[in-house]
C-alpha cells in the first residue's frame, strides 16, 4: 500500500495559521489511529509546534518570502502558490495525496478517499456546476478568453468544482504541470481569482472520474465570522496540550455554527431586506461554549 499524505500550505497570516491548525486538529480528532502523514508548507513552523508538539505525524516544509513571491508568479496571483506547492510536493513525496485549503473541517475518516486515489480516481471538494451551460458572468468571460488563448484549445464541456480539496495519486502528477500551464495562460487573458479553480476542474475532469470529498470535509470558505470564534478557542487552550484541544473541538463545530448564516442567505433578497428593516437583525451566531 502506498503512502497516504494530507497536505496544507499556511503562510503570511496568523488567521491562516489558525485555520490550518484547526483543520489538522479536526483530522486527528476524526481519525486518531490514522497513519497518514500530514505535510505542512509554512513560514512559521514554530507556531504549529506550540500546539502539535505531541503529534509525530506532522512534517514541516519551510517556506520563505522569496519562494512565496516566486510561486505567486509575474502577476502575483495568490492561488498560483497552491499549484507550485503541489508541484514541489510531488517532487518530494509519492503516494496518495490530498491537499486541503486551510478553511476546512474534517468530520469523517479520509481512509476511503485515499483508497479512491489508489484506484486511479481523483478528488475535489464538490461539484458546483457544468461549465458549458452555466450563465454566470465569470463563465461568460472565460468562454470569451478561451477563444483568445494561443496554442491552447479548451473544451467547454466539463464540470466546475470547488477546489478547496485536491486529491490524486502522484503517479498522475503530470496533471499539475497541465494545471499550471492553463492557469498561467488563462490568467494573462482573464485575470479572475477563480482561474486556478477552473484549471484544476478542467484538467481533473478531462483526466477521468472525480469524486467529491464533501461528505467528509466541510469547506467554510464563506464563513469568515468563524475566524474570531477560532481565535478565542485557540487562545483558551493554547497551554493545555493536544488532548485538551481535541477533547473540546466539537464545541465550535463550524457546520453547526455556520447554519444560521446559510439559512439567511437562502432567503430572497426581499425577505432579507424586510427583516433587517423591521428587526434590525440579519442572522445571529448560535450560542456556543469554548
Amino acid at each position: 500500500m502506498e503512502n497516504n499524505i494530507l497536505i496544507y500550505q499556511a503562510h503570511t497570516s496568523e488567521k491562516i495559521y489558525e485555520e490550518a491548525l484547526f483543520s489538522i486538529l479536526s483530522f486527528i480528532h476524526a481519525d486518531p489511529e490514522s497513519l497518514t502523514k500530514v505535510v505542512l508548507y509554512t513560514d512559521d513552523a514554530a507556531y504549529f509546534k506550540r500546539y502539535l508538539s505531541d503529534c509525530t505525524r506532522i512534517m514541516y516544509v519551510p517556506l520563505d518570502k522569496p519562494t512565496i513571491t516566486e510561486w505567486a508568479g509575474e502577476f502575483n496571483f495568490v492561488h498560483r502558490i497552491k499549484i507550485k506547492m503541489l508541484q514541489d510536493a510531488v517532487a518530494r513525496f509519492s503516494g496518495n495525496m490530498i491537499y486541503l485549503d486551510t478553511d476546512t473541517y474534517i468530520h469523517n475518516s479520509l481512509s476511503e478517499y485515499f483508497e479512491v486515489l489508489q484506484n486511479g480516481k481523483m478528488i475535489m471538494h464538490l461539484r458546483e456546476y457544468h461549465f458549458s451551460n452555466h450563465k454566470g458572468k465569470h463563465v461568460k468571460k472565460y468562454r470569451k478568453a478561451f477563444l483568445q488563448l494561443p496554442n491552447v484549445q479548451l473544451d467547454t464541456n466539463f464540470e466546475f468544482w470547488n477546489a478547496g480539496a485536491i486529491g490524486f495519486n502522484t503517479r498522475d502528477s503530470d496533471i499539475i504541470e497541465k494545471v499550471l500551464h492553463i492557469s498561467d495562460t488563462l490568467f494573462r487573458y482573464c485575470p479572475l481569482h477563480t482561474v486556478e479553480q477552473l484549471a484544476f476542474s478542467y484538467v481533473m475532469s478531462m483526466h477521468g472520474a472525480v469524486i467529491p470529498i464533501e461528505p467528509a470535509v466541510y469547506h467554510y470558505w464563506n464563513f469568515k465570522e468563524f475566524r474570531q470564534v477560532l481565535s478565542n478557542y485557540l487562545q483558551k487552550y493554547k497551554d493545555t496540550g493536544l488532548s485538551e484541544l481535541l477533547r473540546n473541538i466539537e464545541n465550535i463545530n463550524p457546520i453547526r455554527l455556520h447554519l444560521p448564516k446559510l439559512m439567511w442567505e437562502r432567503k430572497s433578497s426581499f425577505s432579507r431586506r424586510l427583516k433587517a428593516m423591521f428587526t434590525g437583525k440579519t442572522w445571529n451566531l448560535p450560542e456556543y461554549t469554548l
